[in-house]
């Protein structure tokens, strides 16, 4: 199982894997988690769809993008009929403000300065965000590949 870590692909199928094993064990409290880790397991696939699309079919990691986007399909559908707005609220929720912790926002924002400010303002709506919680904030402002498209970059940051 740890080689799967080792490429995209493997971990785009442990992330569906994992995501199929919490909303079966945890139901209709793990909808959400479920779809954040499918949208994961989406962008680690895309990682090397340009190199490898081709050959995805043939990876000992039995995945496929139609397989991908039917479960997405299926828990958005879900969360839709979600009477709670699509979340189902905890007990107690987890203080993360645990100052033992070092918990860190990290984003990937590029835009043409001088045609939108999204890039100041996204910085500094995520900093004070991070500084309200007591977070570090590694926000991204150029590319790391920069023939790719950005969210690789976000993935990569």
């Amino acid at each position: 199982p740890v080689v799967a870590l080792g490429c995209p692909l493997g971990a785009s199928a442990g992330l569906q894997e994992l995501a199929s094993l919490c909303v079966e064990v945890l139901g209709e409290r793990c909808i959400q988690r479920g779809l954040r880790l499918l949208h994961l397991s989406k962008l680690f696939m895309l990682f090397q769809f340009n190199d490898y699309g081709a050959w995805f079919s043939h990876s000992r990691w039995q995945t496929d993008m139609n397989q991908l986007a039917q479960a997405s399909q299926g828990l958005n559908k879900l969360a839709r009929s979600d009477v709670n707005g699509y979340a189902v609220a905890v007990a107690e929720p987890a203080d993360f403000r645990n100052p033992s912790w070092n918990i860190g926002l990290v984003t990937y924002c590029n835009y043409n300065d001088s045609a939108t400010p999204l890039t100041s303002l996204s910085r500094s709506n995520k900093g004070a965000y991070a500084s309200k919680h007591g977070y570090t904030l590694l926000h991204v402002e150029e590319p790391y590949v920069t023939q790719a498209h950005p969210w690789m970059n976000k993935l990569i940051a």
